[in-house]
């Protein structure tokens, strides 16, 4: 299978790291490649690997759904829809 999935992360309440979106197209595309463009397109600090450090904690939300909008719109992404499952005590 050449497809390739991105896994797009945040902060939500309390510091805990949450997954905003999952998703794929079925061509085999450069990950670190499109995240580097969409932050130059955008004005953002480069790319360290796969992460974007140095954005406005106001921002992290809103720039998280912008990208997940371009990887849809630009990128041609789509959306994998998924279920939680919680173990609490």
């Amino acid at each position: 299978m050449n497809a390739t999935f991105i896994e797009v992360m945040g902060w939500g309440d309390f510091d805990i790291k949450i997954t905003k979106a999952l998703l794929y197209t079925e061509e085999k595309r450069d990950v670190k490649s499109i995240l580097e463009t969409y932050c130059s397109l955008k004005g953002l600090p480069k790319p360290n690997k796969l992460s974007v450090q140095g954005i406005d904690w106001r921002k992290l939300g809103s720039t998280a759904d912008d990208f997940i909008n371009y990887l849809k719109k630009k990128e041609n992404f789509k959306t994998v829809k998924t279920e939680s499952i919680a173990f609490i005590d």
